[in-house]
């Protein structure tokens, strides 16, 4: 071997000022995210004031709805109780609700000469009225709390009352006894707000210094390489070469695979059982009208679904042009398809290269893939488009670490743009940090470009910044039209109803998975999520004992152990819904097919016929050979039989006359099918 072809790449002229380039870019680009939260928006708000100028006071309907009152001020001076008081009998100077209703609203009446004062529900005052003309009363009412000043004495604070609700203004009193009686209250709509031309500017700015960002990215490949320019003879054979194989009896089975996924995804879009959230989602957007305040009316006081809603955003436009439920299922098809391509075109050349052409392979990849995707990421749910950003990751992260040749930058690039995007896109999102995590030791050594010393830190963290730049579009689709308070309040009230479960509670996403007689689960959704689980039992074990010194095996830990942190990181989510799987679909299925793949080749080895080393070939690995080829079929069996074992369940009216509905899939949901089915495998 020459040394050329061992030593460490050398420092291109302009190499210096290029790393500077990107560092300079890239802080300036994540400084330009950081502040999006922060940039000035304009809110809108409403304030009703009862009775109206020149007017007595008369009860009146004044529905604050969706949103609880931000601030209340009732005036009522002491005329106006002396008049309740010369009633004798119970009256209502000012209240919130119908007279005797329950209310969390507010109520200032009298009662047995005493003025008597509800907030929330709660009586908070009730005192003796005092002779003379200091006998009124004012109430201050906000988020904070409410504030007493009852005339002639002291202010009474009462931190945690507050006016929940208004949804009328009524009094007892009529004509001149209601003089100079006063109800003003603002209504605040937090996430009805509009960015000021400070937070569009700066938006722009940060999109610009991200593409910015990604072009030195893509120059610092060039620079790392050089150009690397053919011949016109060798660029038309090299052209011959690609045509002949594009023609090629086993180029046009492997476009069968391509084939079949869209003519089962675009079948199964048309036939597919709806989900409770189809129309859920669509309210949701139909509620915006054209906004940006994506509020969900059906749940959380109407607060925002803020920071995600950036699949809203998209679905928006057909929503608002009244597409039917069928072609709302027509981007979770397209989601569908670009899952499919970015798997079969930029993951498995780079995952599995001595196999991507295998038809085998790529039959065993749509296989995969269907079985994750139909049960899981059909309709309007951000699923699907999770699923998109997620395998986004995983793709760009293998081109990236595993085959950088003259783009590894740029892959990288790519990579922490997609990252970005997914975080943004759904809370379950969050399992694309698991492939990044795997393979971040080699994006480390790729971010170094073969320098050494500071030379080679400046380089990495210039790389570094200028990733942090093209992550920070995140931040942007996240705050693109709220701000910092507004998705914060969201969050609040999110968590306050719930359901807001904690990280250590994970357990109950797969209680619901296995819960027979919940919808949550069904046949559908155990088998994928029980089906890979099992296979891990039986690719661990070959990945700890070295199984990447297999043939083509080296590339195999990124989307398995992927796939495990991509379901720890769900631990965080604080919804323990099985939907969450769907975001795992691309993961799930890279992660079975090069499972599958890492065993055929495991026992071919240990069979003899393969081209692995010679110490591989004769015996160091086949103990693990057969201890995950053992571990395996016993864990493929159990998951089997307790994935059949429940109902055939599907959400709501779609589960009518589904074959078994009501019970377990007799004879398959015992272990014993599942045993000889096993054991024809291992003898094969």
């Amino acid at each position: 071997m020459s040394t050329e072809a061992t030593s460490p790449p050398r420092p291109r002229a302009g190499a210096a000022p290029l790393t500077v380039a990107m560092l300079v870019t890239g802080v300036l680009g994540l400084l330009a995210a950081v502040l999006m939260p922060f940039a000035p928006v304009l809110d809108h708000d409403t304030t009703v004031t009862w009775p109206e100028a020149g007017k007595s006071a008369t009860s009146t309907t004044a529905f604050f709805v969706p949103y609880s009152p931000e601030s209340v001020r009732v005036s009522v001076p002491c005329p106006v109780v002396r008049a309740g008081l010369a009633r004798g009998v119970a009256t209502t100077l000012a209240g919130s609700d119908m007279p005797g209703a329950d209310t969390t609203g507010f109520t200032v009446s009298t009662a047995d000469g005493a003025l008597i004062v509800l907030v929330g529900g709660r009586q908070v005052y009730r005192a003796p009225v005092p002779a003379g003309n200091s006998c009124g009363m004012v109430l201050d009412a906000d988020g904070a709390g409410t504030v007493l000043r009852p005339g002639g004495a002291d202010p009474v604070t009462l931190p945690g009352d507050r006016v929940r609700s208004v949804s009328a203004f009524t009094t007892d009193l009529s004509g001149a006894d209601t003089a100079g009686l006063r109800v003003v209250a603002r209504a605040a709509d937090w996430f009805d707000v509009t960015s000021t031309g400070a937070k569009t500017a700066l938006l722009v700015v940060q999109l610009v210094l991200a593409a910015a960002s990604l072009g030195l990215l893509a120059l610092a490949d060039r620079r790392r390489h050089g150009s690397r320019s053919r011949s016109r003879d060798a660029r038309a054979r090299l052209w011959r070469a690609r045509a002949a194989a594009a023609v090629s009896p086993r180029a046009w089975f492997r476009r069968g695979a391509d084939v079949g996924v869209l003519a089962v995804l675009g079948v199964w879009t048309v036939i597919g059982p709806l989900t409770t959230d189809d129309g859920f989602t669509e309210g949701i957007v139909r509620n915006a009208a054209g906004t940006d305040a994506f509020t969900n009316y059906y749940r959380w006081e109407n607060a925002s679904e803020a920071p995600f809603t950036f699949v809203l955003r998209l679905l928006q436009p057909l929503i608002d042009a009244g597409a039917n439920p069928l072609l709302l299922r027509v981007p979770s098809l397209v989601c569908g398809l670009v899952v499919w391509v970015l798997l079969s075109r930029v993951a498995l050349p780079a995952l599995l290269p001595r196999h991507a052409r295998s038809v085998a392979v790529r039959l065993l990849l749509a296989g995969t893939l269907l079985i994750w995707w139909m049960p899981l990421d059909l309709g309007v749910r951000p699923e699907p488009f999770a699923a998109v950003s997620v395998t986004a990751v995983l793709a760009f992260v293998l081109r990236a670490a595993h085959r950088p040749g003259r783009a590894g930058l740029t892959w990288l690039g790519l990579a922490a743009l997609a990252l970005g995007v997914a975080l943004a896109t759904a809370p379950s999102s969050v399992a694309a940090v698991g492939p990044v995590l795997v393979a971040l030791p080699r994006l480390w050594r790729l971010a170094r470009s073969g320098l050494h010393g500071a030379a080679g830190l400046l380089r990495a963290g210039a790389v570094t910044a200028a990733a942090a730049a093209l992550a920070g579009v995140g931040l942007v689709v996240m705050f693109a039209g709220q701000s910092w308070y507004t998705v914060s309040r969201a969050t609040e009230m999110h968590a306050f109803y719930g359901p807001n479960v904690a990280w250590y509670n994970e357990i109950k996403r797969y209680e619901y998975l296995l819960a027979f007689d919940s919808e949550q689960g069904g046949l559908g959704r155990r088998v994928p999520v029980l089906l890979t689980l099992a296979l891990l039992v039986a690719v661990l074990p070959l990945l700890a004992r070295g199984a990447r010194r297999l043939p083509g095996m080296g590339r195999v830990p990124v989307p398995v152990l992927g796939l495990v942190a991509g379901m720890a990181m769900l631990w965080l989510t604080p919804s323990k819904w099985t939907h969450y799987f769907g975001s795992l679909a691309g993961v799930g299925a890279a992660a079975l097919t090069a499972g599958v793949v890492l065993l055929a080749v495991g026992a071919r080895t240990r069979a003899g016929r393969s081209t692995a080393p010679p110490s591989v070939r004769n015996g160091a690995e086949q103990p693990v050979v057969r201890l995950a080829a053992g571990a395996g079929a016993v864990a493929v069996v159990l998951a089997a039989a307790l994935a059949y074992a429940g109902r055939n369940t599907w959400f709501i009216y779609a589960r009518y006359g589904v074959p078994h509905e009501d019970g377990p899939w007799r004879p398959l949901n015992t272990p014993l099918p599942w045993l000889v089915l096993a054991a024809v495998v291992l003898l094969a």
